[in-house]
């Protein structure tokens, strides 16, 4: 019998993971000089969905790391 939590826990995980990495390759492809509605078309999105990933990236980079869990 499948274990559907597992599944798609696992699965979710996975979905995240690439969806952080498409917004990575976003600024990355941004500071390369690609403009944003080369960007969304490439991306199969549109301009203003590439920018707003680009400055999810970019509030991540100011936000301070989470400290370890269990930590004090």
């Amino acid at each position: 019998m499948t274990d559907w939590k597992t599944t798609l826990e696992t699965r979710a995980a996975r979905i995240r993971a690439e969806l952080n990495t498409l917004d990575e390759e976003i600024v990355q492809a941004h500071a390369a000089g690609m403009s944003w509605r080369d960007i969304g078309k490439a991306a199969n999105m549109n301009h203003e969905k590439a920018r707003q990933a680009a400055s999810r990236i970019t509030k991540r980079a100011e936000s301070p790391p989470e400290p370890p869990a269990g930590s004090p």
